[in-house]
């Protein structure tokens, strides 16, 4: 008990796309009609809030920052558990990444960090691994050292701790901020081919997740 409450509480990252993630297990069972996989784009482009109130359906999205394809399929089975959404959006940016986006280690560690211990978790960890690591199970054993992030992370705690008192995430998974760009800051999407390759590793996940 003692180490299962360092792990939440003190070693640990704290992290607002964790956030998204932890507190989708918040939600009472089978009351989503629709769930979200993806990235950014859903994350900051999708009010779950705001599609109920103009359309009535309940939704969350599953979709934080840089989201790689080689959780795609363990997400899904994750939603699966506990809900039975008509249907799941899925958003392929994740596929577009290369190798190293779909095994970089701050993104898997988003969602693995912060899920619940099962089968699911721990097959996900061999496939994409080849091998057992135990940190993605147990995360003290990475961040034993980690106490200085109540310092820096004050903001991110403070929303932990009103999912906890509350019972449900009244954002669902969207995380906005406001500013300018100007024009000559935004892409131009002419200057980018139309057609690229998939990285094969990412291929392979999402044939993977198709097939599923």
């Amino acid at each position: 008990p003692l180490t299962a409450a360092l792990q939440e509480f003190v070693f640990r990252r704290f992290d607002t796309m964790q956030l998204i993630v932890d507190s989708f297990y918040k939600e009472e069972e089978n009351t989503l009609d629709i769930a979200l996989i993806g990235a950014s784009e859903f994350t900051s482009g999708y009010a779950p809030g705001l599609a109920y109130e103009e359309y009535g359906f309940r939704s969350y999205n599953f979709a934080p920052d840089s989201n790689p394809i080689s959780l795609f399929l363990y997400e899904l089975k994750e939603i699966q558990k506990t809900q039975n959404p008509q249907i799941v959006f899925v958003e392929i940016n994740g596929a577009l990444y290369d190798e190293g986006g779909a095994h970089n280690e701050p993104q898997l560690r988003r969602v693995l960090d912060c899920t619940p211990i099962s089968k699911n978790k721990i097959d996900t960890i061999k496939h994409i691994f080849g091998k057992m690591d135990y940190s993605y199970l147990f995360p003290i054993m990475k961040y034993h050292y980690s106490t200085g992030e109540y310092k820096i992370r004050q903001e991110e705690i403070e929303s932990y701790n009103q999912v906890r008192k509350r019972g449900y995430s009244l954002l669902k998974g969207m995380i906005t901020n406001t500013g300018n760009t100007t024009e000559g800051e935004a892409y131009n999407m002419l200057d980018f081919p139309e057609k690229a390759p998939l990285d094969p590793l990412c291929e392979k996940y999402l044939y993977e997740f198709l097939d599923y």
